[in-house]
């Protein structure tokens, strides 16, 4: 568990350098905009790239909030980090509305 909690810290501070000298300050996003374009992203990856039965990643919600992490943090710095639970709910909401009509 020792070498976990460093993974999971190292990743953290990687997330942190990443963000602190990755940004874009030409991209102004809005908050909506971050989420819409995650959601697309994430959809089609899920959905659309299937290469016959292999599907490398197969949870919507989690590669929303993982792109939205990614373009929150490339458009407004380290802040974006808070996209990441935002991501991953807009993910579960269009996936059970996605399981429930259609």
């Amino acid at each position: 568990s020792i070498v976990q909690w460093i993974i999971i810290a190292a990743l953290g501070y990687g997330i942190y350098m990443l963000c602190k000298y990755f940004t874009l300050p030409t991209v102004n996003l809005t908050h909506g905009e971050v989420l819409f374009i995650a959601l697309s992203f994430a959809f089609a990856w899920v959905e659309v790239f299937k290469i016959g039965t292999i599907k490398p990643f197969t949870c919507l919600k989690c590669m929303t909030g993982w792109f939205a992490l990614l373009i929150g943090c490339l458009s407004i710095g380290w802040y974006g980090v808070l996209y990441l639970p935002v991501g991953l709910f807009i993910g579960a909401v269009f996936s059970s509305i996605k399981m429930r009509y259609l």
